[in-house]
């Protein structure tokens, strides 16, 4: 007996074994790699809105496979090495771990946009981990080893040369990360999704503008990521000329933390929730490169209105004779991205050459385009929409308006006084080439910035009031200057316009014509609506009352603020208020809170 144990540990006869093993350990990398480089192309070919040639499809098979193998090759090498016996006890790890596969592809529906590598990577590894196990659990035997050898030594260098060539890691997580959510979200309920909010009956539209007072020009701008508090508290500079001399709405707010969202709403009167966006990779241009094209920047994934087609304000404008024109400063601005598809005049310049990752100086360019297209009007009627995107993040640095220090804050002041310098210049010019009693100047924003005020920084993650709240003001020689306090929301803006100079209204439009207020008169109070479109964290946020409550669809949590007497959000009120908390919360189209659901 013990010399039958001493030939059976005999290195002669371990060796054999422990080849078998690592055989079976690769052929099972081989196996699994394979099938998750097939879903990844399968997923891959799904997204209706990725546009790759064949060869870059190839490629990234390659690439996809030799990510793969290095997410299998640890599960493999223990799957091999350490199989249970229990053919029962196999079949439910099998069937565990396939379980833990479907829970790590929902982790990755739900938190991809934001935090994608730190869950992607938890999905690869439990996707890896659920393939080999369950491979390994049923026993099946392992056969032509190395064939499947020579697929794995092949894959491999084929694909870590796509990922350190043509398809690096940026590329591979750009082009990944857009699927498999996408994929879920139609094929599995959303978890957390609000209903549209109901739209408001439209009151009795009051008597149109007479034509013979249209503005010839009106110049709406729009300011990226401005704070209402840089106008509403503006001294000696172009923001408060204008707003001493326009009809200033301080209590305004944008309807989304995020530019496509708000302008798009800005165009069509239509809040995010009535707008199907879709997660889409944009085709950034690239005038240096022959394809006009950057497949490798990351932030060419966006939620865009794709497919919505709603009557938008150029389109209406064109039905009163007006022409309308736009010099694009940011990528979505464009053509595809469904922002300006019914305005005649589109210059790219300033986009193409100057900002094509949001990392440009625009200002003092962007205002030249803008006379350009004026001059190039020669006193016809005339929309012009200018969007000047410098107060975004990076916070670069002038000359002409240096910052008072080094602080995030100081930079962003210094952006937003850069533009106020330009917006001086493009206001004188228009005062002397067409008059400022024919023109109405629009100025607004799409969102605000935040310092810390809540612990976070720039825009996009929050509903909070230095994020929503932005400046509105609508200034011509026809409207009496004054200050409105009353709560309005962008949506509005369009409506406004079209009814000034008598244009049709926009059809199942969520916002509503100021007319009356500019004209001195007075408006029923309504609530303003706004919505945090994230995969992570979808929130809906009304205003009425005074109070203003925030809801998280996740969580299902209730915050609730009280405005007028606490306008920097320092408290919840939620407690003490469960009446106002159960009426908000219906004009938004959330569950009626009850004690089972969290406050906060």
């Amino acid at each position: 007996m013990e010399q039958d144990q001493a030939i059976s540990r005999a290195p002669g006869r371990r060796r054999p074994a422990l080849r078998k093993r690592a055989e079976e350990a690769l052929a099972l990398l081989a196996d699994a790699s394979g099938a998750l480089a097939v879903v990844e192309l399968g997923t891959l070919t799904l997204g209706a809105h990725v546009t790759a040639s064949f060869a870059a499809l190839v490629l990234f098979t390659f690439a996809a496979f030799a990510a793969c193998a290095l997410f299998v090759a640890p599960f493999a090498a223990v799957a091999a090495f350490l199989r249970p016996r229990r053919r029962s006890f196999r079949i439910a790890s099998g069937i565990l771990t396939a379980a833990l596969v479907v829970a790590a592809f929902a982790i990755d529906a739900s938190f991809y946009v934001r935090t994608y590598p730190k869950y992607h990577v938890a999905l690869g590894l439990a996707a890896s981990a659920g393939a080999v196990y369950f491979r390994a659990a049923l026993g099946v035997e392992i056969r032509r080893v190395r064939e499947r050898l020579l697929v794995v030594g092949i894959g491999v260098v084929m694909g870590t040369l796509a990922l350190c060539g043509r398809y690096d890691i940026r590329s591979y997580v750009r082009m990944r990360s857009v699927i498999p959510a996408d994929v879920l979200e139609v094929l599995l309920p959303s978890v957390g999704e609000l209903p549209p909010i109901p739209r408001a009956a439209q009151a009795p539209s009051v008597a149109l503008a007479p034509l013979g007072n249209k503005p010839t020009l009106i110049l709406l701008i729009t300011v990226d990521a401005l704070r209402f508090d840089m106008v509403e508290a503006a001294v000696g500079d172009t923001f408060a000329t204008l707003r001493d001399a326009s009809v200033h709405f301080p209590t305004a707010r944008t309807v989304a933390p995020s530019t496509i969202s708000s302008l798009y709403g800005l165009m069509t009167g239509k809040g995010p929730w009535h707008v199907q966006f879709a997660r889409t990779v944009l085709e950034l241009k690239d005038p240096a490169a022959p394809s006009r094209v950057t497949d490798e920047d990351p932030r060419s994934v966006w939620l865009l209105p794709l497919h919505d087609r709603s009557p938008t304000l150029a389109e209406r404008l064109h039905g009163v004779g007006y022409r309308t024109s736009v010099c694009t400063s940011i990528p979505f601005q464009t053509k595809d991205g469904g922002l300006i598809r019914d305005f005649d005049d589109v210059d790219e310049t300033v986009y193409l050459e100057h900002n094509l990752f949001l990392t440009g100086t625009t200002s003092d360019r962007l205002t030249a385009c803008g006379l350009a297209m004026i001059e190039r009007a020669s006193g016809a009627p005339q929309l012009l929409w200018l969007h000047y995107p410098d107060p975004h993040a990076p916070y670069l640095i002038h000359r002409e308006t240096p910052p008072r220090g080094d602080s995030a804050r100081d930079r962003y002041d210094g952006e937003v006084a850069f533009v106020g310098l330009h917006l001086a210049g493009l206001l004188a010019n228009v005062k002397q080439r067409v008059g400022l009693d024919r023109t109405l100047v629009v100025l607004t924003a799409d969102h605000g910035e935040e310092f810390g005020e809540h612990g976070g920084k720039h825009h996009s993650a929050t509903l909070m009031e230095e994020i929503l709240r932005v400046p509105l003001l609508f200034g011509s020689a026809m409207l009496p200057a004054r200050r409105v306090d009353q709560d309005v929301s962008i949506l509005d803006v369009a409506p406004t316009i079209l009814e000034l100079v008598g244009a049709a209204p926009l059809q199942d439009a969520d916002g509503r014509s100021l007319v009356p207020l500019l004209r001195g008169g007075s408006l029923a109070e309504r609530p303003v609506f706004a919505e945090l479109q994230r995969a992570d964290r979808p929130q809906r946020a009304v205003v009425d009352g005074g109070f203003k409550l925030v809801y998280a669809a996740r969580s299902r949590g209730f915050m609730l603020y009280d405005l007028t007497h606490d306008p920097t959000e320092r408290e919840f009120v939620t407690d003490a208020h469960l009446d106002i908390v159960k009426k908000l919360a219906r004009e938004i189209g959330a569950p009626e809170p009850t004690p089972f659901f969290p406050f906060r």
